[in-house]
């Protein structure tokens, strides 16, 4: 079972999920080198209010661990899943802790139980609102409405997972039981071996975390002053009030006050420890930064074009479902985007030459997946080439790249449909801008011109043929590949291909030619996964296609300088509307980018779209194919939003210059921190490249962003307009002039 299966078993259950960030190579996936809470901390960009944005909606859970399928899984414990836990830690003394209080009191209940990664337990005790559980003592936690729990099967940084207890499972149905009376009121008798009776416990850690958090926090803004208060209370620990009023001393107007209100208290409150936390995340005051700040109502919020790949665009009807499937199934760090791609140059290539559709639509197409390095872009070559041997369709795999022109040409006169999966077609599209690098840029001319030949005939490049024997000319003028089919799989990382972007790249036309899909995932951790084994139903689609009714192709594979006839697939008359309104959509997309260079990123969509949906009829029923309205909308929806991506990123990237650079590498930093805005410090932590320059240099890159409109000073305090001011950066969009 993925993460995935685990997260929706739990949200079946009524419990409440939330995301949290896994490990890598040991570490945490949120790249702190200093990180206090490895593999157990909300996945900020998931949850950015953490376990307050807690979750049973399985199309959200779904989202969420397809994004980051190698997540830790959280359940947020109290009222929000009906149960409470005892965490116990034997490091710290919980075992011994629990084993005095079970002595003096009876055992807990038969309940269900989990082994935490680091040798604890966690016991779980049916949540009642109208009681309070109190931890015995050292070692042992109360995890309640606020806090969360991490379960099966999350890693731990010790090397160990998270696992229920094999006799008590509550995902096999093993009862949580109501908590013992001892657990739910005062008992100062209980733990015998602790520094402080029958009170609450924070261990040493915590302590040091709420303190450094609450630096951040204002006590002299009495709602903030009271809240802290409250939700140190809620801990029941002896050092909750040296804490607050340690802090409280900090306020100008500290008077003393907080033994008197301390008084006021409800240890029940509806306030969670956690809650300090929260606050200090969109607190992080700052020194003022030189530009100067807009007021908060004139600036429009910069809103970025959505990330999120719809659940429907991750599956696909008929055979090409299972080839997504068995993608998946079988990859040590699985990639759903990439396996979809992976599907359709499958598709693309085996029905390549023997099917068209009415409106002279071929199969071939360019595909490009963006990948961090190390996380899990290559199976899609593996599962490419299993499926192809496994069909006797080997011998369409063709070279993993093109040297020049000629041997775009050569290599297809050889196989006039093949395969050719380029490993970093980034650094590929970088070194044909280079100076003097000609066959490469040849290379690439080639392949573009190529992309509208589908359906036609493909010549050689012109030569002298003074020096040739009438029987050379002869067989040169013979060379022919007609309606050649190549499909091409480019696999690249964000840093090497968006550094080879150009607006050359985009006027020049091969870029709007390719289907580019990047991955939100980063790098992952190999997982345990099903054995790659091709289904027999697979192959036999395969062989259906290939052998198909129609044309002159069934069973042959037939020479460069023949002429196929495939089968033809028409469309119904609603598939057929909606490819006439994606076209007018495009030509306005092109008319409103048109401004910005990019408008020729949607000249091929409406083509890129009936390509796909002539695919998905033919996975969907090869004996008799029809290009419904289904297939249709799937094939529009598809390209409309990787189209819609890849323009964002574009805006985003594209740079000409090392000024170009430091601006696009600052606004996306500004850009990922939403309406929160980043400090000047906060900057620096969050972008490498700002960080690297000198004092004048981030003047110049904030004013130019500021000049353009891209980018704003936001001034704030809190919300009771006291404290320290908090100057930051944040993204805008575009703005119109009030004054005109």
């Amino acid at each position: 079972m993925t993460r995935l299966d685990y997260a929706l078993r739990y949200g079946g259950l009524g419990w409440a999920v939330v995301p949290l960030y896994g490990l890598i190579a040991g570490k945490c996936a949120c790249g702190g080198a200093e990180c206090k809470s490895p593999g157990k901390h909300p996945h900020r960009d998931l949850v950015p209010h953490g376990v307050h944005d807690s979750s049973k909606d399985p199309a959200r859970i779904t989202d969420w661990f397809t994004r980051v399928p190698q997540a830790n899984i959280g359940i947020a414990t109290g009222a929000p899943s009906g149960f409470d836990a005892l965490d116990v830690d034997p490091r710290n003394g919980g075992d011994d802790t629990l084993a005095d209080a079970e002595h003096k009191h009876g055992k807990l209940p038969d309940t269900a139980l989990q082994l935490t990664g680091g040798g604890g337990y966690h016991y779980l005790l049916s949540h009642d609102p109208g009681k309070r559980l109190r931890s015995p003592g050292r070692g042992i936690d109360i995890k309640s409405s606020g806090g969360y729990i991490v379960v099966e099967p999350s890693s731990h940084v010790s090397g160990g997972t998270y696992a229920w207890e094999g006799s008590a499972d509550p995902t096999d149905g093993h009862p949580i039981a109501p908590a013992p009376a001892w657990l739910a009121t005062p008992a100062p008798q209980i733990a015998a071996s602790t520094t402080t009776a029958g009170v609450g416990y924070l261990p040493p850690q915590r302590i040091a975390d709420l303190r450094s958090a609450l630096a951040h926090l204002d006590a002299s803004e009495y709602h903030v002053w009271i809240s802290v208060g409250q939700a140190l209370h809620s801990t029941e620990a002896p050092e909750a009030f040296e804490i607050w009023d340690t802090w409280s001393q900090g306020a100008v107007n500290y008077d003393g006050s907080t033994t008197a209100k301390c008084r006021t208290l409800n240890a029940g409150g509806p306030l969670h420890v956690q809650s300090i936390f929260v606050c200090e995340r969109n607190a992080g005051w700052d020194d003022a930064a030189p530009m100067a700040a807009t007021p908060a109502e004139n600036i429009v919020p910069y809103r970025p074009a959505e990330t999120t790949t719809p659940n429907h665009l991750l599956r696909i009807p008929g055979a090409l479902g299972t080839f997504v499937d068995l993608c998946n199934r079988t990859a040590p760090k699985p990639q759903p985007q990439f396996a979809v791609q992976a599907a359709l140059a499958f598709a693309s290539i085996v029905m390549g030459r023997r099917y068209r559709t009415t409106m002279d639509n071929w199969t071939a197409m360019y595909f490009v997946n963006v990948g961090k390095s190390a996380s899990g872009k290559e199976h899609a070559r593996t599962v490419l080439y299993a499926a192809l041997a496994e069909a006797g369709l080997g011998a369409l795999i063709g070279p993993s790249g093109y040297t020049s022109d000629a041997a775009v040409f050569s290599s297809l006169h050889h196989q006039p449909a093949q395969l050719t999966i380029i490993d970093e077609l980034g650094a590929l599209l970088g070194n044909s801008k280079a100076q003097g690098n000609y066959h490469k840029r040849g290379a690439l001319d080639s392949l573009t011109s190529l992309w509208g030949l589908f359906g036609s005939s493909l010549y050689p490049q012109g030569y002298s043929t003074m020096s040739l024997r009438p029987e050379q000319r002869a067989e040169m003028a013979s060379r022919v590949v007609h309606r050649p089919s190549l499909t091409l799989l480019g696999m690249t990382t964000p840093k090497t291909f968006y550094e080879s972007l150009t607006e050359a790249a985009i006027e020049g036309g091969f870029l709007n030619r390719l289907l580019i899909v990047e991955s939100s995932i980063g790098r992952q951790l190999s997982r345990e996964c099903d054995p790659l084994e091709v289904p027999d139903s697979l192959t036999e689609w395969c062989r259906a296609v290939r052998e198909g009714q129609g044309g002159n192709l069934s069973g042959l594979d037939m020479p460069a300088d023949s002429i196929p006839v495939p089968r033809v697939v028409d469309f119904t008359p609603e598939a057929k509307a909606l490819f006439r309104a994606f076209e007018v959509e495009c030509n306005d997309l092109m008319d409103a980018l048109e401004g910005e260079a990019l408008g020729e990123m949607y000249g091929r969509s409406r083509e890129k779209a009936l390509r796909i949906a002539l695919m998905l009829a033919v996975s969907d029923n090869v004996a008799l194919p029809f290009i419904r309205k289904e297939h249709a909308e799937w094939a529009i929806d598809y390209v409309r939003h990787y189209t819609g991506q890849t323009v964002e990123a574009i805006r985003t990237h594209m740079t000409g210059s090392l000024f170009g650079q430091w601006r696009a590498a600052t606004v996306e930093a500004i850009r990922r921190a939403g309406d929160h805005g980043l400090t000047m410090r906060e900057l620096c932590r969050n972008s490498r490249t700002f960080a690297g320059l000198d004092p004048r240099q981030r003047d110049q890159v904030l004013k130019a962003l500021a000049d353009e409109g891209l980018i704003a000073r936001r001034d704030s305090k809190g919300p009771s307009g006291r404290g320290r001011t908090r100057s930051a950066y944040v993204a805008s969009g575009d703005q119109e002039d009030e004054a005109a």
